[in-house]
Order: structure tokens, then sequence, then C-alpha cells
């Protein structure tokens, strides 16, 4: 469904996804899930920055940064959030998971990665209210 969501907005220059709590078990998409869907071209040729919130190392998320990196050509800031983990069961193996992508061919060659840890239940600083209504912020989510 997201890749389906994502072609909808072929000119998007930002990507925002916040990593849902769940309490139903969810499937697990296949490893080739991101390659099989084609190329989505807000993703290959416009999003120059992603903002992952709330990431816990879940295998499907992973495979979705992994493509991201892989296939975005002008991305040039991507942000992760872990979890907190008073809030949420994961462990210190997604800082590593997260790490290995730095290791991975980005298609970008002028991109920086940055790695957060969330302080409280609703992001932590990154996640700021207040700059979310400061509308002479042209995207509130990149610092």
């Amino acid at each position: 469904m997201l890749p389906n969501f994502l072609k909808c907005f072929p000119n998007a220059e930002s990507l925002h996804i916040v990593c849902a709590r769940c309490t139903e078990a969810t499937s697990l998409v296949s490893p080739n899930f991101w390659d099989d869907a084609g190329p989505i071209k807000s993703i290959v040729s416009h999003i120059n920055v992603l903002t992952f919130r709330e990431f816990k190392g879940e295998a499907n998320a992973i495979s979705f940064l992994k493509y991201f990196v892989q296939n975005a050509q002008m991305v040039k800031n991507v942000a992760v959030v872990l979890a907190n983990p008073q809030f949420t069961s994961y462990s210190i193996d997604t800082l590593w998971t997260v790490k290995i992508l730095k290791f991975v061919k980005w298609a970008s060659k002028d991109s920086s990665m940055q790695v957060y840890r969330s302080d409280d239940p609703e992001g932590g600083l990154i996640w700021s209210f207040q700059r979310g209504l400061d509308y002479a912020i042209r995207d509130p989510f990149v610092h």
C-alpha cells in the first residue's frame, strides 16, 4: 500500500514517516518487496529529506530504509529517531541496524544521516509542536 501511496505524490520533496504502535501482528514483506514495487518517482528524483520517527528496527522498516537510501538520488538528509525503549520493546541492536545503513551504497553522494534516540513518548526535541506551528520554518522536521 505504501508504494502506491508514494506514487500519488511524484513531486514530494520531503517524506516524514512515523511508525505507529500496533497491537496486532503484521505480516513481513518479502525481501524483494520494494524492488518489485518498481521505481517511485518521488523517491528516485525529488525527495531530499527523510525523517523516520519511532524506529524500532522491524524488518519491514529496515527494508524500506535500505530501498530508500539505495534509490533516492536527491536526498540530502536522513534523520532516524529511535523509539524510546521505555515505551516500546527493542534492543540496542536497533541502533546498530540503523548504523549498518551507512555501509549500504547510497544513490546520493551528497547525503548525511543522523540517528537520534527519543527521550519521551512524543519523540523528543526533534518532534517539536512549537516548530510545527511556526509558519516561518519551511520544513519543521529539518534542523
